[in-house]
């Protein structure tokens, strides 16, 4: 089925802020060190570092990049493509019920 990603990120916010975490939005990673305290996360902008002692990213088309900003291989990488979403005729909805890819 096709799934809301909004109200599946707002979970997933409140969960992580009941748990006292914090989330960082609009900050664009340069680089992230691992630091006997944690991960210390350094942005573009001249904002101060950050130091966590756990990360979670969310990067979208850019995670790999950012994976790479933590010491992350190279492979697998995003191969980003345009997606295009039709709807079946209604004599023909009875023969697909779920989503088609393009490979």
């Amino acid at each position: 089925g096709i799934v809301d990603y909004a109200v599946v990120a707002g979970s997933i916010a409140q969960e992580i802020k009941q748990a006292n975490g914090d989330i960082i939005t609009s900050y664009e990673v340069t680089k992230m060190e691992k630091t006997k305290h944690g991960v210390t996360i350094h942005a573009s902008s001249s904002s101060s570092p950050i130091t966590a002692t756990n990360v979670i990213t969310c990067a979208g088309l850019y995670s790999d990049r950012v994976a790479r900003k933590a010491g992350g291989n190279r492979i697998p990488r995003v191969i980003p493509f345009r997606g295009s979403y039709y709807e079946m005729k209604p004599e023909f909805r009875n023969i697909v019920k779920r989503n088609i890819y393009p490979v």
